[in-house]
């Protein structure tokens, strides 16, 4: 998505809520913790055989990360204190809200520093598409447009954000629900101070 925007012609659009209180919680692939699958795509594919995912992870836990040979992983920490992650040997400390990209062929481990966390992690099969997550932090309405040939997807963190799609499609919006847009673009109108994560899955080839 770009942003700002002035104008954007009016088309249909199409979209998709998924909801956090809906999601359920399955143990991780090397059963160390849980995780709660919010989309995958192609719709309904299962866990070794997506093209992206997204999910979020509870860590109550310090211990291994599981491996997923062939795909790149987006960390972003969306709750909780720093973690530390070592990756392929290499220990760093990770923030609240700092997306960090790696293999997930790579040996990680996780170190909580004081208190349990929760963490999204965007999944995509390596030479099929790659994922970026950005940081939005939003005070007042703004307007976002979609960049068209990709996934365009939404994700609120403290509190409830009403969205307009430029369908006329209006949601509200609270915290982790995930909402999926088809179309030009998108309203957001936060009550207060928001934090969003925006995450863009764009096809490689």
């Amino acid at each position: 998505m770009r942003d700002p925007v002035k104008s954007a012609p009016h088309q249909p659009s199409r979209h998709t809520v998924l909801r956090w209180a809906d999601a359920q919680a399955a143990p991780w692939k090397n059963g160390g913790g849980l995780t709660s699958t919010l989309l995958t795509g192609p719709a309904g594919s299962p866990s070794d055989a997506f093209d992206w995912r997204i999910s979020i992870a509870g860590i109550r836990r310090s211990g291994d990360f599981s491996a997923f040979d062939g795909v790149e992983r987006v960390f972003t920490l969306v709750e909780g204190d720093p973690v530390a992650l070592t990756i392929d040997g290499t220990e760093q400390a990770v923030p609240l809200l700092a997306p960090l990209t790696f293999s997930g062929a790579s040996d990680v481990s996780c170190a909580l520093m004081s208190g349990p966390a929760r963490a999204l992690n965007v999944m995509t099969r390596e030479g099929r598409c790659r994922a970026e997550v950005s940081v939005l932090l939003i005070d007042g309405r703004r307007q976002l447009t979609c960049t068209r040939g990709r996934e365009n997807l939404l994700l609120p963190l403290p509190s409830e954000v009403g969205v307009t799609t430029s369908g006329g499609c209006t949601q509200s919006l609270g915290r982790f629900d995930l909402l999926r847009v088809h179309g030009d673009w998108a309203l957001l109108e936060p009550r207060g101070a928001q934090s969003m994560l925006l995450i863009e899955i764009a096809p490689i080839g």
